[in-house]
């Protein structure tokens, strides 16, 4: 599996959830990865580690896409006051032996949400 780090800026629509063009990868975003792997990827990221040490790994599978993968809590931190994590991603997908892994980190905001860090 190919390794790269990509920090993600991510825009949040009023949906919650994450969409291909607000994910920042310019590009690198393989055609397999489907917006519902996302959704999962984002609940594990953001309510899954809920309570968990650093270096929790919490495997995903999307039956619908056939895609699955990893979340692994790297780092928890506060940033002005605010809960914060960094969340590293393995992504295995249907039909590409490579795969690929990026990093994203998210804060609460004040209205206790999880947001993308810019």
């Amino acid at each position: 599996m190919k390794k790269f780090t990509i920090i993600i800026i991510c825009l949040l629509f009023q949906s919650n959830a994450w969409s291909l063009a607000g994910f920042g990868l310019k590009g690198v975003i393989p055609k397999e990865l489907q917006a519902s792997d996302l959704e999962i990827m984002q609940k594990y990221a953001r309510e899954k580690l809920d309570n968990q040490p650093e270096n929790t790994v919490l495997k995903w599978s999307n039956p619908q896409s056939q895609n699955n993968g990893e979340v692994k809590l790297l780092r928890s931190f506060n940033n002005n006051g605010r809960e914060c994590r960094v969340v590293g991603h393995s992504v295995d997908l249907k039909g590409d032996a490579e795969g690929f892994r990026y990093t994203s980190t998210i804060c609460k905001n004040n209205k206790n949400t999880w947001v993308n860090l810019p």
